[in-house]
């Protein structure tokens, strides 16, 4: 009964963290921005990594919005550092207690993390 009660907890928590962490509207173009991205521009390559995690423009594609995420987050970004942490916990919540269950978070979570 203490595990499923955690599982909701958890579960319920990450959908409340989801409901704030809606994508913001992009001003520029997917090229514009992925020149900035490329660039350097940590501002850019959060937003690009957004696009990837939430699939706005883009195919949703975890790994390639870690990979982004993290370029953004290693030069200082706080909102990537904050999806990073989020991804790190969603991704060892679905590897340790769903039996990795999440599919691709849970592959995404091996291979990076």
């Amino acid at each position: 009964m203490r595990s499923l009660r955690s599982v909701v907890a958890v579960l319920a928590t990450m959908l409340a963290l989801s409901a704030f962490a809606q994508p913001a509207p992009l001003t520029g173009d997917l090229a514009e921005i992925f020149a900035a991205a490329e660039g350097g521009d940590p501002e850019a390559q959060f937003y690009y990594a957004k696009r990837y995690y939430f699939g706005r423009g883009l195919p949703q594609d975890y790994e390639k919005a870690a990979t982004w995420f993290l370029r953004s987050a290693d030069q200082g970004y706080p909102d990537a550092q904050w999806y990073i942490a989020e991804m790190y916990m969603a991704i060892h919540w679905c590897i340790t207690k769903a039996d990795g269950a999440c599919g691709a978070l849970a592959s995404v979570g091996r291979a990076r993390f």
